[in-house]
């Protein structure tokens, strides 16, 4: 018998919990829509097909006619509809119990929708850990696939892999199947012949082999560049018709077929891993840059090509090191699932506030890569919407009204943080790093206020400054967005500013010497790193209530030098209000020394990046507003229906975006990712004088 090559072609198709509804129309527009129909014309050949629980959501709720296309090519096609995590989830970032749900949830999806459910799961990423080989069966499902690259870290001979593996953990079996990364660059942006070819590679001289190509259906038509090329230029309909002519020895099948047909090839033990670009992505910027510096100079002699398999960056958790924004996220999200998972598991209120949770799972905003992911202000700001959602929800059923202040770890650092609840805000204030406030959640609008992101070095940064310096030009053609040329430009460059430490607010700057305001979104202030992000002494009294205003109180002390001068002790209380949505801080410094100390009290806060700058300052460069009174300054917040106030008597204060510069599949983009609001006092203390003032933020619904 002349051996066959088995194709199993594997299309995933997602858009994020939060994402634009115009971004949803687009896709499917450009790249979803057309790629059915021209299966439905040309190929109507097995294919399996992953559209995530967001995205089949989106189009029932519309009544969309690509759902009905698809339920047109389920009950006349050799199609498979391959399940995963319903919301799309990182599946090893999740408890055990919200995996399993998340599963379960996307296979019912699927038999409600399509009348059968999965036997097969998309492994979000593509990110593995060993647990899911136990995992995946307990929900239901018998496979999965994964690249090829993750049996290559482990050992194997990419040229030699067997049709499927068996992954086990404690006595549980799901079967891999390796995909091929030469074929993620090929299709589409290969000819037709060259996929061909590589198919032709593998074919056996007796029996069956087996290749499976598994990627993004974004790439047929969304990304840039491809929706002419696949469709207007017939890229798609020449390869069916390719693989059709081919027929004595290329069979296309589905995941399930060759499952079916075909034996596993043994077990495979592999690492926690993802897809080559994914492990690189989570390196920390500095060592993610001199990784792919070694690579080039290695891949010049074709010594990396070599060695590759055996290489890789790191894994996908370390996001979280990465960024300090994902990992209070993800304490949070730990803490609101401990919450939902205590109400009564068959209850309606439990099933909505289920629902919300796994929404927040939602994988994009929790990494950053090619794709803006983390830097998509819009996206993060929907993981929070869900998460505090479900919170509200199991909150109010459980009946309990939380205690004012509440001692816990509430955001991975080991330390000790306190919370303080009133009926409207959620204030976290972290005392062992200055009391800052890190989460500042207004209770019934389910909005994180404070949802701000850091300005960090990126890798990539360098290669803006180098685009620039010679002039490059986007490539022509028909290329994969991971090999895309993007052009930086002198803007860019200008917003290459990064921060310190992570933004927070309440962040107090005792700053002395000379500093400019116009210069204040450059960061740098010259102020006293203890006082502004040292540990504050938490005080057992507390701060006494005033009738009818404060709900929850907290009080801190810090006392020592200034910049090496002098003796000053900092009391600082954060109150939330009881009769608004307010918080406040007041602030007292007391000269402890013998000598004068003179420096300007500057209070920041950071708040989520649908507000605007307060009307009526005056432009001091072309980032930042000044106000010379910052008695009531208005900060409108259109976009999410609110409105704020910060009132702070006596003070001058600046206002203006925090910008970022990161990459997407588009290119280099600048993104406002908060607003950093300064208001500051000039302080001048003799011994044994004290300095008292207080600042007050508050909010809102319209």
């Amino acid at each position: 018998m002349t051996g066959k090559v088995l194709f199993a072609q594997v299309l995933h198709c997602h858009q994020p919990v939060g994402n634009f509804d115009s971004v949803f129309e687009m896709a499917c527009e450009q790249a979803y829509g057309p790629y059915v129909d021209e299966y439905l014309r040309t190929g109507r050949m097995p294919v399996s097909l992953h559209f995530s629980g967001p995205l089949l959501d989106w189009l029932a709720a519309r009544k969309h006619k690509l759902l009905d296309r698809l339920r047109d090519a389920a009950r006349g096609c050799p199609v498979e509809f391959v399940g995963g995590g319903h919301f799309e989830p990182i599946l090893t970032m999740l408890p055990r119990r919200d995996a399993l749900g998340q599963i379960r949830g996307g296979s019912d999806q699927l038999e409600t929708l399509f009348g059968r459910p999965p036997r097969g799961a998309w492994i979000t990423e593509r990110v593995w850990e060993q647990n899911l080989a136990s995992l995946l069966p307990e929900a239901g499902i018998e496979y999965a696939c994964l690249d090829d690259s993750h049996f290559g870290h482990a050992g194997f001979d990419i040229e030699a892999l067997g049709a499927y593996y068996l992954a086990e953990d404690q006595g549980r079996t799901v079967g891999i199947f390796p995909a091929s990364e030469r074929l993620r660059y090929l299709i589409p942006f290969g000819t037709v012949e060259q996929v061909i070819e590589e198919l032709r590679r593998h074919r056996p001289a007796e029996g069956y082999s087996l290749v499976v190509y598994a990627d993004d259906g974004e790439k047929f038509g969304l990304w840039p560049g491809t929706h002419k090329h696949v469709y207007q230029d017939g890229w798609l309909a020449r390869f069916h018709a390719a693989v059709a002519a081919e027929g004595d020895w290329l069979e296309p099948v589905t995941l399930g077929q060759a499952f079916d047909r075909l034996a596993p090839a043994g077990l495979a033990y592999l690492g926690d891993d993802s897809y080559r670009e994914m492990t690189e992505w989570v390196l920390p910027a500095p060592a993610l840059a001199e990784y792919l510096k070694l690579s080039k100079e290695l891949g010049g002699d074709g010594r990396f090509q070599r060695v590759r398999r055996f290489v890789r960056g790191g894994t996908w958790r370390a996001f979280k090191a990465k960024y300090s924004e994902l990992a209070r996220m993800y304490a949070r999200m730990l803490q609101v699932s401990e919450q939902v998972h205590a109400l009564p598991a068959k209850s309606p209120v439990a099933a909505r506030a289920r629902r919300e949770l796994y929404q927040a799972q939602c994988n994009c905003a929790w990494w950053h890569g090619v794709f803006g992911g983390l830097y998509l202000a819009h996206l993060r700001g929907a993981v929070w919407k869900h998460l505090l959602a479900a919170e509200r929800i199991a909150r109010s059923a459980s009946r309990r009204k939380p205690a004012a202040v509440q001692f816990g770890e509430f955001d991975l650092d080991s330390r000790e943080e306190a919370r303080l609840v009133s009926d409207r805000l959620s204030a976290f204030v972290a005392p062992e790093r200055g009391g800052h406030v890190f989460e500042l959640a207004l209770l019934a609008a389910d909005e994180n206020l404070t949802d701000v992101l850091t300005r960090r070095y990126e890798a990539y940064h360098e290669d803006i400054r180098e685009s620039l310096a010679r002039g490059a030009h986007r490539a022509d053609g028909h290329i994969s967005i991971h090999d895309l040329q993007r052009l930086g430009t002198t803007e860019h460059v200008d917003h290459l500013v990064y921060d310190a430490e992570t933004r927070e607010s309440l962040v107090d700057h005792l700053a002395t010497g000379h500093w400019r305001v116009e210069d204040l979104w450059r960061g740098g202030l010259p102020d006293d790193a203890g006082f502004r992000a040292g540990p504050l002494e938490v005080l057992e009294d507390g701060a006494p209530a005033r009738k009818g205003r404060a709900a929850a109180a907290l009080s801190m002390r810090r006392t020592g030098p200034v910049r090496g001068a002098g003796q000053l002790e900092l009391t600082k209380t954060v109150r939330l209000a009881e009769n608004r949505a307010g918080l406040a801080a007041a602030y007292r410094l007391a000269n402890r020394g013998s000598e004068n100390l003179e420096f300007t009290l500057i209070v920041e806060f950071n708040l989520n990046p649908d507000f605007k700058v307060p009307p009526g300052g005056e432009a001091r460069g072309p980032e930042v507003a000044f106000y010379a009174n910052a008695a009531a300054l208005a900060l409108p917040c259109p976009d999410r229906r609110l409105s704020g106030k910060l009132t702070a008597p006596g003070a001058a204060a600046a206002a203006w975006q925090v910008k970022t510069v990161s990459q997407s599949e588009s290119g280099y983009e600048i993104g406002v990712q908060g607003l950093c609001l300064q208001v500051w006092w000039p302080v001048r203390l003799a011994a044994g004088k004290v300095f008292e003032k207080e600042v007050e933020i508050s909010f809102a619904r319209e």
